[in-house]
């Protein structure tokens, strides 16, 4: 009975991504009066598998029933019992429901589902004037289940001086279900064996309104269905995530010789990195060191989705991801090899104790690598009192949220404070001029300035700045992308040992 009450339950549910992309881009040679047009066209191909197997005792078609009965209509009958004084337990009848053995645990059957994915892209880039271009795409995708869509987006952008732009743009975004939405007709926590206690209080008592529910034959935990009316509505979300995912994913592309050329891990090793986020830094991790292990962990359950989808698309397999807080970790002392924590510390009110309780978990020999930007490093021309304005208003609102926006500078007391060693830590700046295109769009405009745009709602509701001031601080700081422009920006890095 004890062995019974004390089985393990449960199953292993998989998804597995495969994604292929085949992308071609270019000059037309053709001119739209405002140089040439761009184009670009491409293919992609993914499939998106799905498995969920149960154990032999909730799999209702190995084990459909308990008392060790074979089918559903089985029957097993439990004679009445005396409990003296004139009470009793009458007879009882269990039949199978074949709902499986266990009352309180639903059980059910393995799936496997799959779908297949094949879409087309195309993009026109058509600068009509040197002040104003065009930008025209279209994407079709065919789903092997749900059916097929095309999407269009149109964008322009205007600049009819130095120092203001005007940019719109229209699209529609589809985003298909999932496959259990699609493939499972009910989804269903359940069991059909009499509920014996319910059962008990009625015919004991004879008054059924103290019974748990007037029928004690049937009982639900939960229920749901597959949506039987899905249709295709046009829409599709063009990039799978956020703006901010984006400007994080632009940041880490841009900067990988820059933060990365120096961080690897040899074979073997076990590495924890505190705060991945969604995957930015974690494909580099795993590319720079794939006979290494990697626990990744991340307090948003999103952004842990994102980083585990960024780390299947890019084929690695040595990352295992957690959803965990750093205040609050599971994880045995000196469990670790290695530490990597990057752009973290700056959004804790206490990067002291964070770096306590990592320093616990490496192994005596082992390192801690800690990267930290710090806005205070910003310089770039033509120098602008607004630009530097609307950066310090990034300083405030994340100093307000309890974190420090300049907390580059402070790597090397946070570490020794903490109880590490050999503490070693490196300036790493990012020069952009017009010489360097890459760095241009990927830092200054997509990275950077993206960052402190994206916080200009939330620097007026709190009432740290003046709507024109903010304004055109953006607007200088795009102007620094311009021919003449230089933007300078430094990235701290910390090695550092427990002895």
């Amino acid at each position: 009975m004890q062995d019974w009450l004390t089985e393990f339950l449960g199953g292993k549910t998989k998804t597995e991504l495969f994604v292929v992309d085949l992308v071609f881009s270019g000059e037309s040679g053709v001119s739209a009066g405002g140089g040439n047009v761009g184009w670009a066209a491409g293919l992609q191909y993914r499939r998106d598998d799905f498995s969920d197997d149960l154990l032999e005792n909730t799999n209702v078609l190995l084990e459909p029933c308990a008392f060790g009965l074979d089918a559903a209509g089985d029957t097993f009958t439990i004679d009445a019992i005396d409990l003296g004084g004139g009470n009793s337990i009458p007879a009882w009848t269990y039949t199978c429901g074949g709902s499986g053995a266990f009352h309180f645990l639903a059980a059910g059957e393995p799936a496997n589902d799959n779908q297949d994915v094949f879409a087309l892209f195309g993009e026109l880039q058509l600068p009509f004037t040197e002040n104003f271009d065009m930008q025209l795409a279209v994407r079709y995708e065919d789903f092997s289940d749900v059916g097929s869509t095309w999407v269009p987006k149109i964008a322009f952008g205007w600049r009819p001086t130095d120092w203001f732009m005007l940019r719109g743009s229209w699209s529609e975004a589809f985003r298909a279900p999932n496959l259990v939405t699609i493939n499972e007709e009910v989804v269903a926590r359940s069991n059909t064996n009499k509920d014996f206690v319910c059962q008990y209080v009625t015919d004991v008592t004879g008054d059924p309104d103290n019974a748990l529910d007037s029928n004690c034959e049937y009982s639900w935990q939960r229920r749901a269905f597959g949506n039987e009316e899905i249709i295709m509505d046009g829409s599709y979300v063009h990039g799978y995530d956020s703006r901010e995912n984006r400007r994080l994913q632009d940041q880490a592309n841009t900067l990988v010789e820059l933060l990365h050329s120096d961080t690897s891990y040899q074979a073997g090793s076990r590495v924890l990195e505190a705060g991945c986020g969604v995957g930015a830094q974690t494909v580099t991790l795993a590319r720079n060191s794939p006979h290494a292990s990697f626990i990744s962990i991340d307090i948003s359950e999103d952004s842990i989705t994102e980083a585990r989808r960024a780390v299947e698309y890019a084929g690695f397999s040595n990352v295992q991801f957690q959803r965990a807080d750093i205040f609050n970790l599971n994880f045995e002392p000196e469990s670790f090899d290695h530490v990597f924590v990057c752009h973290v510390l700056e959004h804790l009110s206490r990067p002291d104790n964070a770096l306590a309780i990592l320093k616990r978990l490496i192994k005596v020999g082992g390192t801690i690598t800690v990267i930290e930007g710090d806005h205070g490093s910003a310089y770039f021309y033509p120098d602008s009192e607004a630009a530097h304005i609307a950066i310090q208003c990034q300083v405030e609102l994340q100093r307000q949220a309890g974190g420090n926006a300049m907390i580059g500078r402070e790597l090397y007391p946070l570490l020794r404070e903490a109880g590490f060693n050999s503490i070693h830590v490196s300036p790493r700046m990012v020069y952009v001029d017009s010489g360097k295109p890459g760095l241009v769009e990927g830092f200054t405009k997509n990275t950077f300035t993206a960052m402190i745009e994206g916080i200009r709602n939330a620097a007026l509701t709190a009432g740290i700045v003046d709507q024109v001031i903010f304004d055109k601080g953006i607007q200088d700081l795009y102007r620094t992308t311009e021919t003449d422009g230089v933007f300078c920006y430094t990235f701290f890095k910390a090695f550092a040992a427990k002895k």
